[in-house]
């Protein structure tokens, strides 16, 4: 599951290069496309991962000891943070190329 979450994570990253390769050369349909495919799937991708690292290794164990409960979320929380973060930053500056695309592109 990390593995398809991080090629996702680069993956958006990768999108957003072109996009903005994009939108530098002028080919507002391509940057139009791309962007916004990156800034839906970036807060997807953080979504997922969150709900893949913490809500899943939650539901396993209800016996456990707590503490090991707690260091089974935390390491849960870190994972989904490592793997989304990526694609969430990669969000952001493609919002805005997908708003200037938008504009440009009328």
């Amino acid at each position: 599951m990390v593995s398809i979450l991080n090629l996702l994570s680069w993956g958006a990253v990768a999108a957003l290069a072109v996009a903005i390769a994009a939108a530098v050369s002028r080919r507002w349909r391509l940057a139009l496309h791309l962007s916004r495919a990156v800034a839906v799937v970036g807060p997807l991708v953080l979504a997922a991962s969150l709900v893949a690292f913490v809500v899943g290794p939650l539901g396993g164990d209800a016996g456990s000891d707590p503490s090991m409960r707690a260091v089974g979320l935390a390491e849960g929380v870190s994972n989904g943070l490592n793997c989304g973060a990526l694609a969430f930053a990669a969000a952001l500056p493609a919002a805005l190329v997908w708003a200037i695309a938008r504009r440009r592109a009328r």
